[in-house]
């Protein structure tokens, strides 16, 4: 576990071991906790770190994002890591879902022109699909069972003549 950096200058002799047993007992009892991988950054240096990976949308490193912020790639592991994270996350997670529909409700009625325009054009290809769907989407007409896709369809021969054959009317 990480210590506070104070509290492991104090303890760490020349060579960057710790003096003793004694010196981690001292900076426990001093009030420092260990605080993890990201524990010697801000809130502010953490978020900036959250932040910069959510706006890549992922495509960043962890380690292109230590070497911006001059940390190790555990650490901005750790920063992407629990619940302050994952609401960071859903909080811009539900921005962008609105600002799509925004963008998306502007152009409802743009789209809706280009439908009635594609009704007309196909109708005079003799093309009634967009009208038909039109009249099925909005609940004007209800769906019609095509007489082809009921009963028995039977292939005979190489030329894939198709014979339906008619349901029994008792």
């Amino acid at each position: 576990m990480a210590a506070c950096l104070r509290c492991y200058s104090e303890i760490m002799s020349d060579d960057t071991l710790p003096v003793s047993a004694a010196g981690w007992a001292q900076r426990r009892a001093s009030g420092c906790k260990p605080q993890g991988a990201a524990g010697h950054l801000s809130p502010e240096q953490k978020q900036q770190i959250r932040l910069a990976y959510l706006e890549s949308a992922g495509d960043v490193t962890y380690v292109a994002l230590a070497k911006q912020f001059g940390v190790n790639r555990d650490t901005v592991s750790a920063c992407l890591k629990g619940p302050e994270y994952d609401k960071l996350r859903a909080a811009l997670d539900a921005e962008l879902r609105m600002a799509a529909i925004q963008r998306l409700k502007a152009h409802v009625l743009p789209a809706t022109d280009a439908w009635g325009r594609a009704i007309e054009t196909a109708a005079d290809k003799g093309d009634h699909k967009p009208a038909r769907d039109l009249l099925l989407h909005t609940g004007t007409i209800e769906p019609v069972q095509d007489r082809r896709d009921s009963g028995i369809t039977i292939i005979i021969g190489g030329d894939a003549q198709v014979l339906l054959a008619e349901p029994r009317q008792d």
